[in-house]
Parts: structure tokens; C-alpha cells; sequence
């Protein structure tokens, strides 16, 4: 039999750490590597694993444009030899490649989910829909068409609720809600801002998750499962430092989704759950894209990049992949700025201060001299206000962190490296991280 040839690969987004983690896997592996993405300064552009870098137009600012200019860069660098010639998207750009795949079909293959079985899942509306006709186990959930279906919602499900929007990613316009006025206003909020009503969601109390797959039509083939122990900012952002989990336990809900709707490619899918294995985990998202963990994945002994390459040029063997090891990792620099966030009781200190003087002022205004107002406000503070630098927590959190293994620095492919600059730098001027660091 001939030997396959090693093949080459276009890979988008290249300024983020999914597209490094795929380009250093593969280009280790000997196959050519020509990253892509809307701007000139990336990881992949100074990585020794990629041999060309391309501009496209940012598919935000022109969608078309995009399409054009990516298929541009397919033709140009299209092997006259035969041998296999894949497209890898990344991000959020994979449902546009997705839904146009056909007119690449000509001249290189696309490794995407097909765009009929995206469709089932996403956006969440469709996900409910789907999920919910083959039994699979989720919040209890609501479409509310117009503002005067929130009193129904309401009169039957107690606050806290939780609104999403359809076609939110990251945890944009996500919005916790505690009475029926936040909810009104959450409403109102996400069809001014993405022009449709948000879905309502029970609000549940529990541990999320990220459950890593690869399909294969309908047949798991690849699964590892993870979960942050450090955010940045903490409770709210994005996952800086990760851990495994048990993947068996979420396979099961997982296999009622994927299998009907024949998925092919890569999933990851978001659960929550209660830590109990009596109990299913509770289905949240469907994410027909790479996540911010594959390193996390890759290291934890399932190659996903080498699995969706053999998926789409060539044929993948019949066992199912799953983690050999258990294993930490955290993005650079920013898991020490978690735990410094996490160890400062900011909001401690501030309610304590602030029942400190109210309790002052009621004083004042009690005829009390304004001697004895301070010294409350004094013997309040010290009894209320938490010590501003939980160093306990500092030093539990540091020993944590300091085996993890480095998303990014590698002594392999060190240039690399300058490409993190563009996230401190979106990180300064927005104060959190770009939307392609979210889990």
C-alpha cells in the first residue's frame, strides 16, 4: 500500500492559543501549516512550526469579504501533488465556514461539523428544541416571544432565573436575575442588543464543566472532560488555569444529542453538575468549535488536533480515545493575577466598612457626640472588616499553580511566545480577556 503523503493544512485565527496548540501538533507531525487571521500580529506568525501567514478581512466587519479572501488563500496555496489539503477553522468563524463549505469543496476539504446538524444545536433556542426531543437532561427552560410571557415564567419558577441569548458566545449578555423587574429589564436589554428575545433559563446551583469530544458520524471516537479551578476575573471570566475530570460521567448525556444528529468533527459540550454520581449532569451548550482547554485535552493524552486531521483526510481507527492522564495547565501570567484577585477580600472589606459607618452615622444622629461615633465606626471596623490579603488562600492557591503545565511558552518553538502580547494587550485596554480565551 502507498504511503499517504503528509498534507497541508490552513488554519484560521491564528492569534489565538487553540490555532498554536493545533499548528505546533501537527507541524511536529510534519505537515505544512499555513495560518491565517485578520490581523498581522499573531502566536502563529512567529511560530517555527508554521511556514506561511495570511490576512484575511475580519469576518465581523465583512462577511463576504471574509469568504472571498479566505478562499483566496485556499487557491493559492492548493497542492498540485495530491496530497491532502485540509481547512481547520478555529473560532467563532467556524459556523461561517460551515455554512459555505461547499464552495471550498473544489478545492480543499473543511473540518466542520456538517451544517444541518449545527443547525440542531445552535443557536440555544434550537439546542433546547433538540435536546429536549430526545430526552436529554437540561435546565428547565423558556422562549419567551413578548414581554407580557415573563408573568407566566415568573408566577411558576422562583428567583434566581438566568437569560441568554440565542447566539451568544462566551457568556456575553448572560444575565442573572433576581425579581421580576431585573428580568423585565434583561428582556428589554437583549433584544436592543441582539435583536431577539433571551432564553430563560432555571437558575442552577453547580459546577460547570467542559466535556471535549471528536465524532465520527454519530460514534464518539474522542472524549476528555475538564474544569477551571482559577478565572480571570474570578467567578465571571475566562478559565486561566484547569483540571480533568471524570469523563464517564458525561458521556452518557452527551451520546442522547450527538448520535441521533449523525455529528461529525469536533463538540465541545458545557454541563453542569453537583459533584454526586447519582446524579446526571445537567446539559448547558453545545460548541461546535475548538475551546480554550485543548491544550488542557492534548496533554491529558488525547490528541484532538492529530484526531481531526485523520478524521478528515484519512480514516480513524475504532477504539475510543480517552485521557491517559491527569494533568493541570494555566495560561501564562494571567493565573497569577486570579490568584492575587481571588486572595484580596475586596468585597468583604467594603461591606464591612460600609455597616461600620452606618452604624456611625446612626449613632450621630442619635444625639451621640461625635467622639463617640468614631470610635464605633473604629471597634466596627475591626470587628467587621476582613483582612485585606487572605494569605492562606495566596499560598494554597500558588502551590496549586505551580506544577501546571504552560499553555504557551514552549522550548520547542519559543518566538511563539511574542504572539501573547496581543492578549495583555487587549487585557489592558479592556480589563479581561479576549473573547477567544472563554471556555
Amino acid at each position: 500500500m502507498e504511503k499517504q503523503q503528509k498534507g497541508r493544512v490552513i488554519i484560521t485565527s491564528a492569534r489565538n492559543i487553540m490555532a498554536l496548540v493545533i499548528a505546533r501538533n501537527l507541524g511536529s507531525k510534519g505537515i505544512e501549516v499555513i495560518a491565517a487571521d485578520c490581523i498581522s500580529f499573531t502566536m502563529l506568525a512567529y511560530s517555527k512550526y508554521v511556514t506561511h501567514h495570511e490576512e484575511y478581512t475580519s469576518y465581523e466587519e465583512n462577511e463576504k469579504q471574509f469568504l472571498d479572501d479566505l478562499e483566496k488563500i485556499v487557491k493559492k496555496y492548493k497542492p498540485d501533488d495530491g496530497r491532502p489539503f485540509l481547512l481547520i477553522p478555529v473560532f467563532r468563524e467556524t459556523m461561517i465556514i460551515a455554512k459555505n463549505a461547499e464552495r471550498f469543496f473544489p478545492h480543499i476539504k473543511v473540518a466542520t461539523p456538517p451544517f444541518s446538524a449545527i443547525e440542531k444545536v445552535y443557536p440555544k433556542d434550537n439546542l433546547f428544541k433538540t435536546a429536549s426531543r430526545y430526552g436529554v437532561n437540561i435546565p428547565e427552560t423558556y422562549l419567551p416571544e413578548k414581554e407580557s410571557d415573563l408573568e407566566e415564567i415568573t408566577s411558576n419558577n422562583p428567583f434566581p432565573l438566568i437569560t441568554k441569548p440565542y447566539a451568544g458566545t462566551g457568556g456575553t449578555g448572560i444575565h442573572k436575575v433576581d425579581s421580576k423587574q431585573e428580568l423585565i429589564d434583561a428582556f428589554k436589554d437583549n433584544k436592543s442588543n441582539f435583536g431577539s428575545p433571551p432564553l430563560v433559563q432555571e437558575f442552577v446551583d453547580q459546577d460547570e464543566y467542559c466535556l471535549t469530544t471528536l465524532f465520527d458520524d454519530g460514534k464518539m471516537k474522542a472524549a476528555m472532560a475538564y474544569k477551571n479551578i482559577l478565572e480571570f476575573p474570578q467567578g465571571e471570566g475566562s478559565g486561566v488555569m484547569r483540571e480533568n475530570a471524570d469523563v464517564d460521567l458525561f458521556i452518557g448525556e452527551a451520546l442522547k444529542l450527538m448520535a441521533p444528529i449523525r455529528w461529525n468533527g469536533i463538540a465541545q459540550i458545557d454541563f453542569l453538575w453537583d459533584g454526586n454520581k447519582e446524579n446526571k449532569p445537567i446539559l448547558l451548550e453545545v460548541n461546535p468549535r475548538f475551546w480554550a482547554g485543548l491544550y488542557q485535552s492534548v496533554q491529558a493524552g488525547v490528541d484532538f488536533p492529530w484526531l481531526i486531521y485523520k478524521l478528515f483526510t484519512d480514516r480513524l481507527p475504532d477504539h475510543v480515545h480517552k485521557p491517559k492522564y491527569d494533568i493541570k495547565t494555566k495560561l501564562p501570567l494571567v493565573w497569577v493575577a486570579s490568584i492575587m484577585q481571588d486572595s484580596i477580600n475586596i468585597n468583604d472589606t467594603l461591606s464591612g466598612l460600609k455597616d461600620a459607618g452606618e452604624k456611625a452615622f446612626n449613632e450621630l444622629r442619635s444625639d451621640k457626640n461625635l467622639s463617640d461615633a468614631f470610635d464605633t465606626f473604629l471597634n466596627e471596623t475591626k470587628s467587621k472588616v476582613k483582612a485585606p490579603f487572605n494569605k492562606d488562600n495566596f499560598k494554597q492557591k500558588w502551590k496549586i499553580s505551580r506544577n501546571a503545565e504552560n499553555e504557551i511558552f514552549s522550548q520547542e518553538d519559543p518566538k511563539a511566545s511574542i504572539g501573547i502580547s496581543y492578549a495583555l494587550a487587549y487585557w489592558i485596554k479592556y480589563k479581561k480577556l479576549p473573547p477567544e480565551a472563554k471556555p
